[in-house]
């Protein structure tokens, strides 16, 4: 088996992680991202750009938080993907260093699972541009005074009409992100669901609500005095057009996580890093 690695060289830790790496691993048996070149040198493991990683690499490697996780995800292409945590929360990343070892053991034994993971795409109808996102997609104002006036229809009819703030679309991976902060529902990561979350909606009466996976959103959202920013899990980001229709569907399938025995639960999870219940 061969490792494809992506790390964060902002956190001065991912270079004792490659070292340990190093140690595990035989020539030739990994390839790092083009990105770590000017920060790390080994003669063992061969350079790619980011974009290759997955074409050759067998499984990925992730060096860094959940951030890294996100970037990763976007060059994975099916390939199955884990992580060291060396950020905040860890959860996309939920292992640590001294794990390294195990899950190297694992990877070369065939020892472990793929988890599917649904994704959340959408488009611009002006120019059809695209952006996708393993946890959200988010449309917010440009400016902190200034709220956005939101129109969400889905099915062929108008489902909300509101002011607030911003308004994102999540998958359920992304329900334990900054949908969890916005208020949105928690929904299992492996099931495949459209999560429409506002953001600090001026309101009582509008909740987030969850879609199935074939319904489309169609949103537009108008800035009096400011602009429309897209994001897509805070990697991808554009400038749109004030009121423009942006168009949002459920990627089935779009990213491959790697499950070992000692892989924690969803619900070890929460308990561990939100202490939900």
């Amino acid at each position: 088996m061969r490792f494809g690695v992506i790390g964060n060289v902002k956190k001065p830790r991912t270079f004792e992680v490659l070292r340990t790496l190093e140690s595990l691993l035989n020539d030739g048996e990994a390839v790092l991202d083009a990105g770590l070149a000017d920060f790390f040198s080994s003669e063992k493991f061969e350079f790619v750009p980011i974009e290759q990683i997955a074409d050759v690499s067998d499984a990925i490697i992730v060096i860094g938080g959940d951030g890294t996780f996100l970037k990763a995800a976007r060059y994975s292409k099916g390939k199955p993907l884990t992580g060291i945590n060396l950020g905040r929360v860890g959860f996309l990343t939920t292992f640590d260093e001294q794990d390294l070892p195990l899950i190297i053991k694992r990877f070369r034994n065939g020892e472990f699972d793929v988890e599917r993971r649904m994704g959340v795409a959408c488009e611009r109808l002006v120019n059809n541009q695209k952006f996708w996102g393993l946890n959200e997609i988010v449309l917010v104002s440009t400016s902190a005074a200034r709220i956005l006036e939101i129109e969400v229809s889905s099915c062929g009819l108008v489902v909300a009409r509101l002011r607030a703030d911003g308004i994102m679309v999540a998958s359920p991976t992304g329900s334990t992100a900054y949908n969890l902060a916005a208020g949105g529902p928690i929904i299992h990561p492996t099931m495949d669901a459209l999560i429409v979350t506002p953001i600090c909606a001026h309101t009582l009466t509008l909740r987030p609500f969850v879609l199935p996976p074939d319904c489309r959103v169609t949103i537009t959202a108008r800035s009096r005095g400011g602009k429309v920013l897209l994001s897509a899990d805070g990697q991808d980001e554009e400038m749109i057009d004030n009121g423009e229709a942006v168009v949002f569907w459920a990627v089935r399938n779009a990213v491959s996580i790697a499950k070992f025995p000692e892989s924690p639960e969803f619900f070890e999870l929460l308990k561990a890093k939100f202490r939900w219940g």
